[in-house]
């Protein structure tokens, strides 16, 4: 959960930061200058100037490209904040099966627990059928298995949906930054001129639109990857508390199995 809120964090911050710094409006006409200290170099003064890029001055170089790429970072982020939501959720309903040691329970008070938490969580219901597969066939252990397998992979299929469109987007922001580079250099050199002004502009368009694109790539990786984990370790969660819950099950039916043993050889 923490990561999660990190990261989605992280890449709003990371993505304000290229327009944060908005210019000053009576600068509207003047460029963003500053003129260093002069040096005195054989006994005259020069000065250089040096010009500020802001986060605005990125953001209108982008031109044509800003509604796609920001489009891209937008359905990026509303995926991530579902699932993020999603698998929190999950989470959050699962503690109370989490925490509790199946191995102490009575088999009344191992059922009461199963299934006041089947509908709450998709490991409560889980658990439940698992309980129910024991009941129908205590040696059968095929079953069990293959169900614990089954429910991970029915997860694995829909997260792995996620997971392609997540790729897609970040692929997606990655090549829309090269093509604006390719669309800048055209800009530069078409009509073979060599007008400052046009190859300024044609030179923002190329730098601005691959710096946001590799922005917004590495923001919805990271979104992505961090999510990826939180998905990981749910699944071995569950793998573990269906361990726990059949060694708890053939724990008490070996007793049972003694106690009866013993009763019936006195």
């Amino acid at each position: 959960m923490k990561r999660m809120i990190i990261s989605v964090f992280m890449g709003l911050i990371l993505t304000g930061a290229l327009w944060a710094q908005a210019p000053d409006p009576d600068s509207a006409a003047v460029p963003d200058t500053a003129l260093t200290a002069p040096d005195q170099v054989g006994g005259t003064e020069t000065g250089e100037r040096r010009q500020s890029v802001t986060g605005t001055q990125i953001f209108r170089d982008l031109a044509k490209f800003r509604i796609p790429l920001l489009g891209t970072l937008f359905v990026g982020l509303l995926l991530g904040i579902y699932q993020g939501y999603v698998l929190t959720s999950e989470t959050r309903r699962a503690k109370p099966l989490v925490k509790t040691a199946f191995g102490r329970m009575s088999t009344p008070e191992l059922e009461r627990e199963l299934q006041s938490q089947a509908g709450r969580s998709r490991l409560g219901k889980l658990l439940w059928l698992l309980l129910q597969l024991h009941r129908e066939d205590t040696q059968n252990d095929d079953d069990y298995h293959n169900e614990i397998n089954l429910t991970a992979k029915e997860r694995q299929e829909g997260f792995q949906t996620f997971r392609n469109w997540m790729t897609f987007l970040a692929d997606a922001a990655g090549a829309l930054g090269l093509l604006g580079t390719v669309v800048g250099i055209y800009m530069t050199f078409y009509g073979g001129s060599l007008d400052p002004a046009k190859i300024l502009n044609g030179m923002g368009v190329a730098l601005s639109t691959t710096l946001v694109g590799l922005v917004i790539s590495l923001i919805l990786n990271l979104v992505a990857t961090s999510l990826s984990h939180m998905f990981d370790r749910q699944i071995e969660v569950s793998y573990r508390k269906a361990e726990e819950l059949r060694f708890a099950l053939k724990a008490r039916e070996a007793r049972l199995n003694l106690g009866a043993a013993a009763g019936s050889h006195p």
